[in-house]
């Protein structure tokens, strides 16, 4: 077990035990025999790390290893808004202090639903009920937990990894689908938009702004797209590209992988509607009438850009991912307000990703091939059939031809048919 021993700081493996009943056994029995310096066999260089620095360093390697700034919320999810508190409410400082199953074991059980609401406002006088957390958030936290404990470990800061199995971290391996939304949702988030106000006017807020506007035309890119909000929020007048192959004349081109140094691996050219498709809006219109900001960008305003790909490039990115998040859910707000005034509600939950979903489900449910997908949004097929299974339409064809043609032309030797008493009544 890690920690002091009178004025000594002994790692488990000075004493070879890793709770504190055995540990002080087999220092008493060092003391008996008089053997002073086997207590004092203590690394000098080993050094106590508070929590706060282990997740900072975690965090820091993280970053360094260039993943999305997606996923680096989340590990900050876990780490900065859980696991920081957990510790700070029981009065742990360091890291070395949790060396045992115990405490991440409590650390487990104490993962509640932080957003009960989803994002909503509580009414006057609503009691918020609290909700366990979803079974597929929490294997993801178990994950990222195994991630931390990980380092840790291999740091010397613990000596074993209590987030695996063995101490009774299990994960789920169900996958929940991802649903889209339905053509009445997307109605009312497009109307939505023409609500959306510039904060002017006083008590009469100005609505049909630009600001509107942009959010719809930014609502249209990740339906027809499936691209995630960082990859719109960077979009570039260059990116929208003359491509006329069938009945598309432009396409989006990007490539859209999570991590930046496989997306020159991915490119892809989306094609997008240009008026020519009949209950489908203008996409292509819609981009070509908002003036670049800063001569480049469809989204990205602000003050001066920074080089893409430095530090400060994707701090800024991150910042204008947040706001447009916050802006979407906005619109999200208002058309929920606009559907209850009708007595309808959403078929899904809103969130920015759903438009993600929806892409996804539209061109499987057309028939597309999971390959033909996977490519356009950056993933792999295996996750696309896991998330979209039933609407893997083109495959589900494919295979029940395949099967029915084999069925047709395999040679029967009895005709099992005839043995059924039932025959005359089917």
């Amino acid at each position: 077990m890690d920690g002091k021993l009178g004025n000594e700081y002994l790692r488990n493996k000075t004493t070879g035990c890793r709770d504190w009943i055995a540990a002080r056994k087999v220092v008493d029995a060092w003391e008996i025999a008089g053997n002073a310096d086997a207590i004092l066999q203590v690394d000098p260089d080993y050094k106590l790390v508070t929590i706060e620095d282990a997740v900072a360093t975690f965090l820091m390697v993280q970053k360094n290893k260039d993943i999305s700034d997606e996923r680096l919320s989340q590990y900050k999810q876990l780490l900065e808004i859980r696991l920081l508190p957990f510790t700070k409410s029981r009065m742990i400082e360091h890291i070395q202090e949790m060396d045992n199953s115990r405490v991440w074991a409590e650390f487990r059980n104490s993962w509640v639903n932080l957003n009960p609401l989803r994002n909503r406002k509580p009414t006057p006088g609503e009691v918020v009920v609290q909700k366990s957390m979803g079974k597929r958030t929490a294997s993801r936290f178990i994950g990222d937990l195994r991630g931390f404990l990980r380092y840790c470990v291999l740091n010397e800061l613990l000596s074993a990894n209590y987030a695996t199995r063995d101490y009774g971290m299990v994960t789920s391996k169900v996958k929940d689908p991802k649903e889209p939304f339905s053509d009445q949702d997307l109605w009312f988030v497009y109307s939505a938009s023409g609500e959306v106000t510039d904060g002017k006017g006083g008590k009469n807020l100005r609505t049909g702004t630009q600001n509107g506007y942009e959010a719809y035309v930014f609502a249209l890119v990740m339906r027809y797209t499936g691209l995630r909000i960082s990859d719109v929020c960077a979009l570039e007048g260059l990116q929208l590209v003359p491509f006329r192959f069938g009945i598309w004349e432009y396409a989006i081109s990007c490539n859209p992988i999570k991590t930046a140094n496989t997306k020159q691996n991915n490119h892809v050219l989306i094609p997008i509607p240009s008026g020519n498709l009949p209950g489908h809006p203008n996409v292509v219109a819609a981009l070509q009438r908002l003036p670049l900001k800063h001569g480049r960008f469809f989204f990205l305003g602000g003050g001066p850009v920074p080089e893409k790909g430095t530090a400060e490039w994707k701090k800024r990115l991150q910042h204008a991912t947040n706001g447009w998040r916050e802006r979407i859910t906005r619109l999200f707000a208002i058309a929920e307000r606009m559907m209850k005034a009708e007595g309808k509600s959403f078929s899904v939950h809103p969130h920015p990703h759903r438009f993600r979903h929806t892409f996804c489900a539209w061109m499987l449910q057309m028939g597309m091939s999971t390959r033909a997908v996977a490519e356009y949004i950056g993933d792999t097929e295996e996750t696309l059939r896991s998330h979209y299974g039933k609407f893997c339409v083109a495959e589900q064809e494919a295979a029940a031809r395949a099967f029915g043609e084999r069925v047709v032309n395999m040679p029967v030797t009895v005709d099992v048919n005839s043995a059924s008493p039932w025959k005359r009544l089917l």
